[in-house]
Formats: C-alpha cells, structure tokens, sequence
C-alpha cells in the first residue's frame, strides 16, 4: 500500500510535495482542508491554507482537515511545513498527533538544496540561525524561535528529544522516547533519520519540509533518469551541455574528440552504436551533431526529450523516442 497523506498548510507545499509523487507514477490529488478525499486510492495532500493564521485557528482547521481523512488508508502521514520554520508548526503538529496516534513522532525540517539545514539543534539559513535572518522580520509569518525542541515542546506535554548531527550519522536510538528532533545538513542525513526511525517499525508521524517527503518516497520508489538528445547549434545549448557535464550525476565520457556545433548529420545507425557502448548507468554521449544522456534499460520505460528538429527526428527512427 504506496499511499501517502500530506498535509500542507498552504497551497505552494501542498503542490510542492504533490508533484513528487506524480512524478513516481503515484495516482495524486490535492484537496482544501475539510473536503473528502477521493475515493480511488490514491496519495492525497490536503492544503489546510492556515499558515497565515493565529495558532488557535490553525488548530481548528487542522481538526477540519483530519475530520473527512481515515489515517489507517495510509502508509506514510507526512506534516509538511515551511523550510523557514513559518507558520503554526507545534499547534498543527499537535492536533495531527492527537488524531493519528502515532507510536513515534519525527520533526526533521532542513531543506539542504536550498540552504535550510539543522545544527546544534537551531535550524539555519545558509549557516545562519533563522532568527538572525531577515525572516525574523517577515511582516506576516515572523519566526519567532529557531531551536526546533523548543518550538515542538511549546505545544506537547511530554519531553521533547534532539538527536545531535554526529548521532545521526554515527547511529542513535529511538527507544528512550516519542518525540524527536533532528540535526541535518544533507539529504543523506535525512535518509539515516528516516531508515533509523522505519527501522523501529512502530507508527510514525513525520514533520518536515518537503525534503523529507522526497527522500521517504525516495527510499519507496526511486526517481527513474531522463533521454535527453539534444541537437540545438546554438551557443547557449553549447553552454547548458558543458554544464551538465560537470554534474557528478552526469558523467561526461568523450568519445575521442571534442564536443562540435557545425551543421553534420548523425544517422539513426550512428546513433544505435553509441547507445549499445553504454553498458553502465546514466552517461552522457558527445557526437558531431548530437549529444545523448543515455542508459540503454530505461529507455523503453521513462521520459525524454529532445531539441532541434533533426536530431528528434533521428532518435525517433533510431527507437530512442515514442511519440
């Protein structure tokens, strides 16, 4: 049962977390807080538009949102919130627990792509405490408190507890409590906080941005690569292609001579060699007139695109595309 329940309390994180799953082929639809969920089985994020309110209110519309949801049709219950910690977090957390009654509640909100990471405890904008940031000051969403326990404790009655960074990369244990918080500064930490906590295989509540989903959905389901062919003699496509190239997860291998712009043909047959040279993984294929990110097993299976006229036309009659 793949089915995820999110919970967003706007509608930019609810569409945010909604596009991860659609794009793992995971059936999705995303709802205002207190309309009923469709009844296709599917993944639902709820947007509960509270971010803006008093925590009270918050509360309220979070008892909405739970009332039209039936916890035990999902497999993973995932709070989204705000990377900069905006918004009524602990009170929304709070009624979510009551609800749900999860065995284990885990609050890990860095978003490390964008410069939102968690040490010492205090949650951090490029390395500075958020409330030494400018959102300190935000007209509308101030952040009032950056120590992640201490903002989770201020609406739980039990003992908030932090797992240090070394911890988390060094091993911890989650038997001497319920409620956890996390340093992380990586979307590799935040992979040992979720292994860590599926490992005790109690119920779990997770709180975090939408970093956390991806990586849970991750572990589940992993994000398949793309067939690009990119056939473009412009200098700026030039420029994109040697800057892809630097991408760890992109390997340039050239194939003996140096990447050329001039107007040459590659036939489909050309074409099919340098695909059937690639026996290992995602590469990246330099050809007179074409450039190919190419792994041969998925190319039957996941998305692809293409640039220039010419060079669709021959990855079509080479098989690469299915139009």
């Amino acid at each position: 049962m793949d089915r995820y329940l999110i919970i967003a309390d706007d509608f930019t994180g609810a569409n945010d977390t909604g596009v991860q799953l659609k794009r793992r082929g995971l059936r999705t639809s995303v709802i205002f807080a207190g309309r009923k969920p469709p009844e296709d089985e599917g993944c639902v994020v709820v947007d509960t538009e509270s971010r803006g309110v008093g925590a009270e209110e918050a509360a309220e519309v979070m008892r909405l949102a739970c009332g039209e949801l039936r916890f035990d049709d999902y497999k993973y219950v995932i709070k989204k919130v705000d990377p900069s910690l905006r918004g009524n977090i602990a009170a929304e957390s709070a009624v979510l627990d009551e609800l749900y009654r999860p065995e284990l509640v885990i609050f890990a909100p860095p978003l490390p792509a964008m410069g939102r990471t968690t040490e010492g405890g205090v949650h951090r904008l490029k390395g500075v405490p958020l409330s030494h940031t400018e959102l300190a000051g935000d007209p509308k969403n101030p952040v009032h408190e950056d120590n992640i326990a201490r903002l989770l404790a201020a609406a739980y009655g039990v003992q908030v507890h932090h797992i240090p960074l070394e911890r988390v990369r060094g091993g911890f244990d989650l038997s001497g409590g319920r409620v956890f918080t996390f340093d992380a500064v990586t979307d590799e930490d935040l992979r040992l906080i979720i292994a860590g906590a599926l490992d005790t295989g109690r119920r779990v509540l997770w709180i975090g941005t939408s970093a956390l989903a991806d990586n849970i959905m991750e572990l589940e389901r992993r994000t398949p690569p793309v067939l690009g062919v990119i056939g473009s003699l412009s200098e700026a496509t030039g420029g994109q292609v040697r800057s892809s190239a630097e991408k760890p997860s992109i390997p340039l291998r050239n194939r003996g001579r140096k990447p050329t712009w001039s107007i040459q043909s590659t036939s489909a047959s050309q074409l099919r060699m340098q695909a059937g040279s690639s026996r290992s993984g995602p590469r990246m294929i330099h050809s007179p007139f074409s450039t190919a990110i190419h792994s041969p097993r998925f190319l039957r299976r996941y998305g692809n695109y293409s640039t220039a006229a010419g060079v669709c036309d021959t990855a079509v009659r080479a098989r690469f595309i299915r139009l």
